[in-house]
């Protein structure tokens, strides 16, 4: 795990800051996805980058203490700033194709892999339509679709706290 977070992101045209707690984690797990998702949040970041956004990105990993850790993607004040119910956040998008329920999308899907969310700041679709930040779950425990073509609805949360830019979680279980 540590060598393919380094791998993706070492020949950066950004500031990575790899924290070492990143270091020494191994477990099993379906390699080839989290790489390609890996390389989905690499793209992302280089992206908002070239559009202005700052390059320092943190990378760090939180121990949960229930038998998971996450793995933290955090691009320091860059912020999404778009509608909190903006169709490419919450289906369309590359950040929420890897959600994706149908069988021949698999390949493209974290499902059975890990947990996966994104935090920052968004427009509320309240009446003040004022930035707010969320947290997207887009794969969290108890999500159920009954069949294929059944694509369940994320888990859109305010958060109490403040975001510090465009963050990417993916917990995996130990």
């Amino acid at each position: 795990f540590e060598a393919m977070v380094f791998d993706t992101f070492e020949n950066a045209d950004f500031e990575p800051v790899i924290d070492d707690n990143v270091k020494g984690i191994s477990f099993y797990t379906y390699t080839t996805v989290v790489k390609d998702f890996l390389n989905t949040v690499f793209d992302n970041v280089k992206g908002r980058i070239l559009r202005g956004a700052p390059k320092t990105v943190k990378i760090f990993t939180t121990d949960t203490g229930d038998d998971t850790f996450e793995l933290h993607i955090l691009h320091e004040g860059s912020f999404a700033d778009k509608d909190i119910k903006d169709g490419k956040l919450l289906y369309r998008g590359n950040v929420a194709s890897w959600r994706l329920w149908k069988e021949t999308t698999q390949h493209n899907s974290l499902m059975s892999v890990c947990d996966y969310a994104v935090q920052s700041r968004f427009y509320s679709d309240d009446e003040s339509h004022s930035l707010k930040s969320y947290r997207i779950d887009y794969l969290y425990p108890g999500l159920v679709g009954t069949s294929s073509d059944d694509i369940p609805e994320p888990r859109v949360s305010p958060m109490e706290k403040d975001a510090e830019g465009f963050e990417y979680i993916m917990r995996f279980y130990k």
